[in-house]
C-alpha cells in the first residue's frame, strides 16, 4: 500500500515536513578578522553615505 504525502514526510524525522537541511556554522577566528570586518563596515558605510546623499539631492524621491 502506498504511503500518502504526509506520511512520507512524517517519516523523515521532522513531524512537520521533510528534515530541514541546516548546516552548523561555528565561528573560527582567523588572523585577519577584525581587518576584513572594518573593510566591510568600511564599505556599507561608504554605500549608506552614497545613497543619503543622492537623496537629499534630489535624485531619488523618499517612498512613503
Amino acid at each position: 500500500m502506498r504511503a500518502t504525502k504526509r506520511e512520507r514526510r512524517t517519516r523523515r524525522g521532522h513531524e512537520g515536513g521533510p528534515e530541514p537541511r541546516v548546516v552548523r556554522i561555528e565561528y573560527r577566528p582567523v588572523p585577519d578578522a577584525e581587518r576584513r570586518l572594518r573593510r566591510i563596515a568600511a564599505i556599507l558605510l561608504d554605500h549608506a553615505t552614497r545613497a543619503r546623499s543622492q537623496a537629499g539631492n534630489g535624485e531619488h524621491e523618499e517612498v512613503r
